[in-house]
């Protein structure tokens, strides 16, 4: 997967210091994440943002609790878990 890199971009390890815009071709892999530590987040808390909660469906989280999930069939629950639809 090639990364384009636009403006400047500064390389650090462990991580990466973006200061300009990264453009991916192709599709970007990110571990599956869980409500506490989300895999799609900011360096302000890793318990806000986006999971995985299972191969099939998405959630996004804040305070390390699920608030939101759209499950394999298209079903959105707003503060309740899957087996409360």
């Amino acid at each position: 997967m090639p990364i384009i890199l636009d403006g400047t971009t500064g390389i650090t390890t462990p991580g990466i210091t973006n200061t300009g815009t990264f453009v991916f071709q192709g599709p970007v892999q990110v571990p599956a994440g869980s409500a506490a530590t989300a895999s799609i987040t900011t360096a302000a808390g890793a318990n806000t943002g986006i999971f995985f909660p299972s191969s099939s469906s998405v959630a996004i989280t804040t305070a390390g609790t699920q608030r939101f999930v759209v499950d394999s069939a298209g079903n959105a629950g707003l503060g309740v878990t899957p087996s409360a639809w």
